[in-house]
């Protein structure tokens, strides 16, 4: 379940204006203002190209300790679920949300999920825990491994044709292309994370 935040009634009148510019999103840190501009797309038939403009707001989050809650609910849940798929689901987003303050455990945490995936054949689960793995790599500078994980995780999204894997796949090297300075490839993997 999402909260109805403030920055989505934002997103909104934005879309409505007629008189439409850049727009930057600002606030306090891992208030999850890139789950508002995730769902402003999926709820609304906007053009990604026109909304890609707004990809800076991936660069701007910045971090607070509201994320600690957001891991400390996952893993209470991860406690009770007894469905496999449901942990490696689980374990991949515990991975991908303490990726920030502990890089090192995210990667265990990612592995511990692609393991299970593999284990019980949950290919949507192993492309999910790939991705995470990729981003903690990418936080840790480590851009090389960064870009294996998050093209391993395309490879099999693509194949089973998981959208969502998918974008989040492209997102992971758009944003790893722009740490390498290489942003003609960072806004094509970008953008395409945005169709």
């Amino acid at each position: 379940m999402q909260l109805k935040r403030n920055v989505d009634e934002i997103l909104l009148n934005w879309r409505n204006s007629h008189s439409r510019k850049l727009l930057l999103l600002r606030g306090a840190r891992q208030v999850e203002k890139s789950t508002s501009v995730r769902t402003f797309r999926l709820l609304t038939s906007f053009s990604m190209k026109t909304l890609s403009l707004t990809l800076f707001l991936a660069l701007v989050c910045s971090f607070c300790f509201a994320q600690s809650k957001l891991i400390d609910s996952l893993s209470k849940a991860l406690s009770v679920v007894k469905d496999d798929k449901n942990k490696v689901l689980l374990l991949s987003d515990i991975s991908y949300y303490s990726r920030l303050s502990n890089p090192d455990s995210a990667l265990v945490i990612g592995r511990k999920a692609l393991e299970l995936a593999k284990k019980i054949n949950y290919v949507r689960g192993e492309s999910n825990a790939l991705s995470s793995i990729g981003a903690a790599y990418w936080i840790r500078g480590d851009v090389q491994n960064s870009m294996f994980y998050h093209f391993e995780s395309l490879r099999l999204a693509q194949k089973y044709n998981f959208k969502d894997e998918i974008a989040k796949a492209y997102f992971g090297i758009g944003i790893t292309y722009s740490d390498l300075k290489d942003f003609d490839l960072a806004l094509k993997y970008l953008r395409m994370a945005f169709q």
